[in-house]
């Protein structure tokens, strides 16, 4: 429907949880080379579940030196000793590591401003958003009164937790995010 109601299938950046439907729906709606950045909070999150609480320091250590890198050939080496490191101590943390796709990278690739990665490689802006929501509709009696009073309550929702927005840090770069999403699309087509 976000496709019916304008939604362009070029120059975006999907930020998606690790919802495997959700990357199945962005495939069939936008292609194949929809560009698409993993939340690479929930991807710490189901990672560090695996892992004995010993190895967590050190993990977090060499999740923070592979999100903190500039360069995405360098991130693709850190990527991978990461998942060596992983195999070695628990195969499923480096099959959730590989599941990814690589997608935890993406806005390194596209060289995205050091300023924006933090707010781009998570999906927390937006769950804040609907923990709002679910607030507002927590309070609903009766959804029945009239139509679309899920739609209706949504808006309301959406219309609190809008008086609570920040601006992103690194807004002011954004242009520089929309360049390489343009030129990305550019030489794909």
């Amino acid at each position: 429907s976000l496709k019916e109601r304008g939604l362009p299938s070029k120059n975006i950046l999907y930020v998606l949880d690790g919802s495997q439907a959700l990357r199945k729906a962005v495939r069939a709606c936008f292609g194949s080379k929809a560009l698409v950045q993993r939340c690479s909070v929930h991807k710490e999150r189901n990672i560090k579940g695996y892992l004995p609480k010993g190895h967590h320091s050190e993990f977090t250590r060499r999740w923070k030196m592979l999100h903190g890198t500039v360069d995405y050939q360098e991130a693709l080496k850190l990527h991978d000793a990461l998942r060596k490191w992983l195999a070695r101590i628990n195969l499923s943390a480096a099959q959730s590591l590989d599941e990814a796709e690589g997608e935890i990278l993406t806005v390194i690739r596209l060289e995205t401003p050091e300023s924006l990665r933090p707010t781009l490689r998570s999906t927390n802006c937006i769950e804040s958003c609907y923990s709002q929501v679910r607030k507002v509709a927590k309070r609903v009696k009766n959804w029945n009164s009239g139509k679309n009073q899920v739609a209706r309550w949504g808006a309301a929702g959406a219309l609190e937790a809008e008086k609570k927005f920040r601006k992103i840090r690194g807004y002011g770069e954004m242009s520089l995010l929309q360049e390489k999403l343009k030129e990305y699309y550019e030489a794909d087509a």
